[in-house]
């Protein structure tokens, strides 16, 4: 029997693991997860702290049970040490110590962690957010201690989630950012007030922070102090200044990859080795506007890239395999909430684009969220960037209260199917006074751009 071996088992290896044994029911499919639980969802972790999700087991999509349920065999708490290509062995680290095993297909689908680059990381009041078993600790440690001061360190999307969801618990929070502003991925002029905007709500912020490191407390193991330019005593912190993929053992063995560790494969989701894919966090896909092969750390792209891998193992078990799927790239459609202001973004910005060398044009509108005269409306602004010469579209970025949010699904169908900034004008968009303006925003900065472009 052929034996498919799936290293990592949340988004990308789950889906991969499924998608394979659905089409080869033959397949003796085999995870290792290095974690205590598979499939879950890592976005809902800030929601489970601050209480809107009740309870962990809400963020687990599937158990081992699951698993076994549909023919695939899951090992928990294993990890992955090293693997060779030519005898097609994997060593692993498990509960019962070192072991190998063998296989025909080989999947890496072990996706990233958090980075924590800081002295003082391993203090029992410090926090990184990846696994549900991380919010779990979290809370547990909230409830045992008397937490009153918590430091976000990390002005990114993950930053502001966590800062919001210790606001809502009555927290006094700090939240430390190394640069000047907050979400440095989107453009300056979206971001415009955001930091004012936060210290409203009642979270101080701290521009160019250099955290340096974290100090102990009086509670043996527990956090007393974040080390930085100025000095800050907090009960509790949490370090989200991005992700590093798990991949050290996958490059180690020859597997092609980015100077960052992120794997490379082809749009079948393969790397150079013949009987060996990739997916999920841990790689670098195509980006669609730029061509570049790009890390994408977001949900849909990795169980995406899981169903693409797992149907071309299986269509790799036959001598005359039937079509099989491939993946079409990624653009980086994502959204947070911060506090109820919304903020999204797809494709590249305008600072993105210049530094590809594209001289992109670009046009903000800012708008209502629905017609003037109906309760709660509000202001919202929405970007668009496009090619100087054709006009077609680049990238979109939006921030508003977050009903207005998913209009950012609109941008990235546009610029995925290829749409010029006119033909995007001329779009019918759906009217009534509750939802929007009669000419809907990105229509606007559609039609506005299209001008820009003839010029």
């Amino acid at each position: 029997m052929t034996k498919l071996v799936v290293i990592g088992g949340n988004a990308a290896g789950m889906s991969a693991a499924s998608k394979a044994k659905r089409r080869a029911p033959d397949l003796e499919v085999e995870v290792l997860e290095a974690g205590h639980d598979i499939s879950y969802s890592a976005c809902g972790i800030p929601y489970l702290v601050e209480g809107t999700v009740e309870k962990p087991s809400q963020l687990l999509v599937l158990s081992e049970e699951d698993a076994a349920e549909r023919g695939i065999t899951v090992r928990a708490k294993t990890e992955a040490v090293a693997f060779n290509p030519y005898t097609k062995e994997v060593a692993f680290a498990g509960p019962t110590g070192r072991d190998s095993i063998q296989y025909d297909k080989l999947l890496i689908a072990t996706g990233s962690s958090p980075r924590n680059p800081f002295p003082g990381r391993d203090l029992a009041g410090v926090f990184t957010i990846r696994h549900v078993g991380d919010g779990v600790r979290l809370i547990r440690h909230l409830r045992e201690s008397d937490t009153r001061r918590v430091a976000i360190v990390g002005g990114g999307y993950v930053g502001l989630e966590m800062a919001s969801a210790f606001l809502e618990l009555g927290a006094d929070v700090h939240l430390l950012a190394r640069g000047e502003r907050l979400l440095s991925s989107m453009d300056p002029d979206m971001t415009d007030g955001l930091e004012e905007w936060i210290e409203e709500q009642g979270i101080t912020l701290h521009r160019k922070a250099d955290v340096k490191g974290f100090a102990p407390g009086k509670t043996p193991g527990g956090l007393g102090r974040v080390e930085a330019k100025n000095d800050l005593d907090v009960d509790l912190a949490v370090v989200a200044v991005g992700v590093e993929p798990n991949t050290q053992f996958a490059v180690k063995a020859g597997v092609h990859s980015t100077k960052t560790g992120h794997l490379l494969v082809d749009d079948n989701m393969h790397t150079n080795f013949h009987d060996v894919w990739a997916a999920g966090d841990c790689v670098a896909a195509r980006h669609l506007v730029t061509g570049r092969p790009t890390p994408m750390a977001l949900a849909l792209p990795s169980n995406r890239m899981g169903k693409v891998a797992g149907d071309n193992i299986a269509a790799s078990l036959s001598k005359i395999p039937a079509p099989s799927m491939s993946f079409p790239g990624v653009l980086g459609t994502q959204v947070t909430r911060v506090h109820g202001l919304a903020f999204a973004q797809t494709g590249i910005t305008e600072t993105e684009a210049k530094k590809e060398g594209m001289d992109p044009v670009a046009y903000l509108v800012e708008s209502k969220t629905k017609a003037g005269y109906m309760p709660g409306v509000a202001d919202m602004a929405l970007k668009l960037v496009a090619e100087p010469g054709t006009g077609k579209l680049l990238g979109c970025q939006l921030a508003g209260p977050e009903e207005v949010a998913l209009r950012i699904n609109t941008a990235a169908v546009a610029i995925q199917a290829g749409l010029t900034a006119k033909k995007l004008a001329e779009v019918e968009t759906a009217y009534a006074p509750p939802f929007s303006p009669v000419y809907d925003p990105i229509v606007v900065a559609a039609a506005e751009l299209a001008k820009l472009v003839r010029k």
